[in-house]
């Protein structure tokens, strides 16, 4: 019964989320200052976290806040990589070729 009331929850949440949104499927689901996350985004992370992870996010308040402040931690860490790196730095240069890899990789699918 607690699984049920706490999936109730999410979905709930999901479906507020959604409804606010903007209708064109643009629009956040969540927003936390400049970050914004859509529906999309949660359900993507979600499908792809590890099974234990999503147990404690399917049971657990406190395991979906948590998800839902990682994304928001990693995407906050990301915008304020893009933003503050002096551009001429190694730092900077190590950064841009990560990314570079990775859409590589994604390019190579």
């Amino acid at each position: 019964m607690r699984l049920t009331k706490c999936l109730g929850f999410f979905v709930s949440c999901l479906i507020v989320a959604n409804t606010v949104a903007q209708p064109k499927g643009g629009g956040a689901a969540i927003t936390d200052g400049e970050i914004e996350i859509t529906e999309g985004a949660l359900r993507y992370a979600y499908e792809n976290a590890p099974k234990q992870l999503k147990g404690q996010i399917a049971n657990d308040e406190t395991g979906r806040y948590e998800f839902i402040a990682s994304i928001i931690t990693s995407k906050r860490a990301l915008q304020n990589l893009q933003t503050s790196l002096d551009k001429e730095s190694d730092l900077y240069y190590e950064f841009t070729f990560a990314i570079l890899a990775a859409a590589k990789e994604f390019d190579e699918k």
